[in-house]
């Protein structure tokens, strides 16, 4: 019986290769850069638009290059230039971000895992060289092409610790991202757990932050265990990584402690997608442990606006129910591959928030804003028309780092003059921390 099953998921993983393969082969025509859209929360009661962000996902810098850069997968060097179609289409994903970035509202990019085709520093090098070119912040997580090092078919690493080597790579880009994102938490993502199934300790990728009372969630549904093939790295299949200091017990605990959680304001995000279709067999959760997720997930339904995720290349939109009781947990968007398009593809989203106490008191605020004039030479002017209490004052360039802060105390006043004149010409983001939420607004700064 267990060879009859076995024989049934390669034949059918086989008829699946040739279907994405005859896919893969019709989307390289592409010759302009391929955009979706995704609203969040539009359609709910009551529902006010507050920013758009991108998400990007399976770049697989270094895809048929071989071994990538100098000889090696761990101490090599990346090699001048994009070389590569993936890193060629990462490029131009990246400059039409950058034009476009402020007619469609784009503040942050997220880039869900399979950044590198086999792990090499080398890849991620690549990776993170291109994704600095863009003007407005990221945030990279992991895929399984990221987890385990290789050259294929001449040498692989020891055991997967990709890990670690992204921690290494992109640690200003998180460092940047923890002062433009607010209540950033690293949660497990610097801490060494072991993993039972591979006998390893691994840094799993799970953390969080909010962004205009939004929470992100991000968590590591990889594999750590070799691929059961003639070949190196991780298999396709997604893990709850369910134990001590792992991914799921650290998702339950943040979904039931979050102080930030309200109605319809936290975005999962994960490279593997909670789907049930026929790829899962191959690529997704096991479905006893889908089981347990969505049932345990279900507590949190009026939380939960949205699950962004990549894995699979396609893009779909569709909601997560639970097994047998057909209950709906959340919606779901998948976005293809970055790689598999001629300029690049990705998923604007567009974020709605729910009108409570909260969202009122922020439109109100947002609505009642000056500031001017935008562009500005030398000095910047912020008025508030109402009787919000500013705590404080900060500005941060397009790569996320704070280049002014300032506390204030005064509740009557309503108008504040912030010096421009030493910051190199560009756009910035002006945030502000009233009593109890944060406002963001674009400002540019040009040269008398």
């Amino acid at each position: 019986m267990l060879y009859n099953i076995s024989v049934m998921k390669n034949s059918l993983q086989n008829i699946l290769t040739l279907i994405l393969a005859s896919a893969f082969l019709s989307i390289y025509a592409q010759d302009t850069t391929q955009i979706r859209e995704y609203f969040v929360n539009r359609d709910e009661p009551n529902a006010v638009y507050g920013f758009t962000f991108i998400h990007m996902t399976d770049i697989h810098v270094g895809e048929a290059q071989g071994d990538y850069g100098t000889p090696g997968f761990l101490n090599d060097t990346m090699p001048q230039g994009d070389v590569g179609y993936s890193a060629v289409r990462l490029r131009k994903a990246v400059n039409w971000i950058n034009e476009h970035a402020k007619e469609q509202d784009i503040r942050f990019v997220m880039v869900t895992g399979d950044i590198t085709d086999s792990g090499e520093r080398s890849e991620f090098e690549k990776a993170k060289e291109i994704l600095d070119e863009l003007n407005i912040p990221y945030v990279p997580t992991i895929g399984n092409h990221d987890i385990w090092p290789y050259v294929k078919f001449q040498q692989e690493a020891e055991y997967a610790y990709g890990d670690s080597v992204m921690n290494e790579v992109f640690k200003d880009t998180y460092q940047k991202a923890s002062l433009f994102f607010d209540h950033w938490d690293d949660g497990t993502r610097l801490t060494r757990v072991y993993n039972p199934e591979s006998q390893k300790e691994h840094y799993h990728q799970n953390f969080r932050f909010v962004y205009q009372n939004v929470g992100f969630l991000a968590f590591d549904f990889n594999p750590r265990y070799h691929v059961r093939k003639d070949e190196p790295g991780v298999g396709a299949e997604a893990r709850l990584n369910d134990f001590s200091g792992g991914t799921y017990p650290w998702l339950l605990n943040t979904l039931e402690n979050y102080p930030y959680k309200k109605d319809k304001n936290l975005i999962l995000m994960t490279h593997q997608p909670p789907h049930r279709d026929i790829t899962a067999l191959f690529n997704g959760l096991p479905l006893v442990d889908n089981d347990k997720m969505t049932k345990d997930l279900l507590k949190y339904k009026d939380n939960l606006a949205l699950w962004i995720a990549g894995h699979v290349h396609r893009n779909m939109n569709y909601s997560v129910r639970t097994i047998g009781g057909g209950m709906k947990v959340v919606d779901v968007r998948e976005t293809a591959a970055n790689k598999e398009y001629d300029q690049g593809l990705f998923t604007l989203i567009r974020v709605y928030t729910l009108e409570n106490p909260t969202a009122i008191k922020e439109s109100q605020v947002v609505d009642a804003l000056e500031i001017y004039p935008n562009p500005t030479h030398s000095t910047l002017n912020i008025r508030l028309l109402n009787s919000a209490k500013v705590q404080n004052i900060s500005i941060f360039n397009m790569n996320g780092e704070k280049i002014f802060s300032n506390p204030y105390n005064n509740d009557t006043q309503r108008k504040y003059s912030i010096s421009t004149s030493q910051f190199p010409q560009g756009m910035y983001i002006l945030q502000i921390h009233t009593d109890d939420l944060t406002i963001q607004k674009n400002f540019i700064k040009i040269n008398n």
